[in-house]
Formats: structure tokens, C-alpha cells, sequence
């Protein structure tokens, strides 16, 4: 794996866990997972990102996804395959989209699963679907 592709990894993870993780989750972690964290900044941004660079100085940063994932399992966390991060588009799992006619969404669809738009939604935009009228 390249360094870029190591750096947003590890940027992503941080990020999400800053976002998702309360203070003393964080504080709590690095001490569960038996880390060498030789000390815990301030800010949760700084934590989750000593905690980043503990879990793969130690090489374990699957063991910390596979702890995200049981702590908050409805975010995306970005998948480490042995041992090495990979990208969301080489990990993306797929999903199953329900046109419901019964429910109303808005005239928009169901995502049954974990769904990452990947900054490729263009929200406002006429896609060019047509709505099927009310009776």
C-alpha cells in the first residue's frame, strides 16, 4: 500500500471514530485493546488519532475496525484486509435498493444495508427518473 492510500485510511478512521466516539470511549479504548498510548491529547479529533497510530504501530489496526464496528456496527468503518487498508471503491459491499410503492419516501427508494455515497450524490439534481403519478 502506498503513503497516500495509508494516509487516508488513517484519516478516514480518525475521523469517524472523532465523530462517532464519545470522550471516554476513546480515553477507554487504547487501554481495552492493551495499546501503547503514551499519552491521551485533548480533543477528541487528537485521540482518535493517537489511538489510529497506536493500533498500526503495533499492527493491529483490524483489530481496532473490528472494535469500532462492535461499539457503533450502523456507521461504515473503512475494512483493513490483511493488514493493509484498502480504499472504499475496493471494499464497497453491496447494496439491495427496494422500490416501495406502498410506503411513501418521497417518490425516492429504500437502502436496505449500510449505504456510503461517497461524496457522488448530487442532492436537488434531476436525475432523469420519472415519477410514477398517484391515483
Amino acid at each position: 500500500m502506498d503513503e497516500s492510500a495509508r494516509t487516508r485510511f488513517l484519516s478516514l478512521l480518525e475521523r469517524r471514530a472523532a465523530r462517532h466516539l464519545s470522550h471516554d470511549q476513546l480515553d477507554v479504548l487504547p487501554l481495552l485493546m492493551r495499546l501503547d498510548v503514551p499519552f491521551l491529547p485533548h480533543g477528541k479529533r487528537a485521540k482518535a488519532r493517537a489511538l489510529a497510530a497506536a493500533a498500526e504501530e503495533a499492527g493491529r489496526l483490524e483489530e481496532l475496525v473490528d472494535q469500532l464496528r462492535e461499539l457503533r456496527p450502523r456507521v461504515w468503518w473503512p475494512a483493513v484486509s490483511h493488514g493493509c487498508p484498502e480504499t472504499a471503491e475496493a471494499t464497497a459491499a453491496p447494496v439491495t435498493v427496494y422500490q416501495i410503492g406502498e410506503v411513501n419516501t418521497g417518490g425516492g427508494a429504500f437502502f436496505g444495508g449500510p449505504v456510503s455515497a461517497g461524496g457522488d450524490v448530487n442532492a436537488g439534481a434531476d436525475s432523469g427518473h420519472t415519477q410514477i403519478p398517484k391515483e
